[in-house]
């Protein structure tokens, strides 16, 4: 069948994370709501097999702290299993892509922008926009965070598989390059000069594949 994922308005007036259950027909098996913080929306899903459903999407927490990236594994019928939240007082958090692999881990993209004031010049700062990869155990634990930079306000759209498990990521930069170069003639000194918006540039990359996993959790002689 199929998952769509969404916001949907809550009781309290809020948006809150939504997901509908389809069947291969379209007919709706079930939705439910996930309320969480001021606001939460939930923008992308990936299939765990007979384990549930991994989604991430972002939360406007209750105080003034910028949004915050959320990750959360449902049951096949929509019970929360576990959930996490990554925040930071400098970053605006989201989530931009999530894989569940077949040996539990969870793989979640996300997308780190400054939360400098919007009405500043960009400058250095937005040098500091940025893709992150979180590497997360079956039970949600965070194994490995790892960063991936090449030019101002990277930001990713897309997440896919790459021939040898690597995870490749669809995404956009700003170019050091002059959109326009400057005409060759005499500049009238009346003119007003014109302000032209960055040169956005596409980027795919390929980030490794991950190491090999046993579970400790699930090994011999671990407990519990």
């Amino acid at each position: 069948g199929y998952l769509a994922t969404g916001q949907i308005r809550s009781g309290g007036g809020g948006m809150a994370g939504w997901v509908l259950r389809l069947s291969a027909e379209g007919a709706i098996l079930w939705q439910e709501a996930y309320p969480r913080g001021a606001d939460a929306h939930l923008d992308y899903a990936a299939s765990d097999g007979p384990e549930g459903f991994v989604l991430t999407g972002e939360i406007s927490p209750l105080d003034s702290a910028p949004p915050a990236a959320w990750v959360l594994k449902i049951a096949p019928t929509g019970p929360v299993l576990w959930q996490r939240y990554y925040r930071r007082p400098d970053y605006r958090l989201s989530g931009a892509g999530v894989r569940a692999h077949p040996d539990g881990r969870v793989s979640l993209l996300l997308n780190a922008q400054t939360s400098a004031d919007p009405g500043t010049a960009r400058s250095a700062a937005s040098y500091r926009d940025h893709i992150r990869f979180l590497t997360l155990s079956p039970q949600g634990a965070l194994l490995q965070d790892e960063s991936y930079m090449a030019g101002r306000n990277a930001k990713a759209f897309g997440f896919f598989t790459g021939m040898d498990k690597e995870r490749g990521v669809v995404a956009t930069i700003e170019s050091d390059e002059t959109p326009f170069p400057p005409e060759e003639k005499t500049p009238d000194p009346a003119a007003v000069p014109m302000v032209h918006p960055p040169l956005q540039e596409g980027w795919i990359f390929l980030a490794p594949a991950l190491d090999p996993y046993d579970d400790p959790c699930l090994s011999p002689g671990a407990g519990g």
